[in-house]
């Protein structure tokens, strides 16, 4: 049986270092901002486009004319939040199929929740004075506009 943990989070909770610690304890692969980084390998899209709509909402303006990817046929009517999204589940999909990981975020419970394979699902939550320290530790930001963030 394949160990496949998910790992949802709060902003600023810090489940990622949660997700990489798992990880490297149980020495299997550990997924999370690495998921862009192969959807833009594979679809030969800059890391930067995909980063940019990574986990947020798609443009009121779905389809932006003066955004050059979405002019290409392949993408032109998808918003590209949506591209990320289907590479990312392919991706998830795949690894989950082949290898043990900690995948961190990207939805990663929801696509596996049909998996044959069970997976162990967890949620990190802090306080939010907790959140806010730990950006503001993490950017350098100001505690004002890191407020509004972690408040998101």
């Amino acid at each position: 049986m394949k160990t496949i943990i998910t790992i949802g989070r709060q902003f600023g909770s810090g489940g990622k270092e949660v997700g990489i610690r798992v990880a490297k304890e149980l020495g299997i692969p550990f997924y999370d901002k690495e998921l862009i980084e192969m959807a833009s390998r594979e679809k030969n899209i800059p890391f930067d486009e995909f980063a940019r709509v990574d986990e947020r909402k798609a443009s009121q303006w779905l389809y932006p004319v003066d955004y050059e990817l979405q002019m290409n046929p392949e993408y032109h009517f998808v918003p590209m939040n949506d591209v990320l999204y289907d590479l990312q589940k392919k991706i998830i999909l795949e690894a989950a199929e082949k290898e043990n990981c900690v995948i961190v975020g990207r939805c990663g419970n929801y696509i596996l929740q049909d998996n044959k394979d069970k997976h162990l699902s967890l949620f990190i939550y802090a306080p939010f004075e907790d959140r806010v320290k730990t950006v503001i530790a993490r950017t350098g930001r100001e505690e004002k506009s890191v407020r509004k963030l972690v408040k998101r």
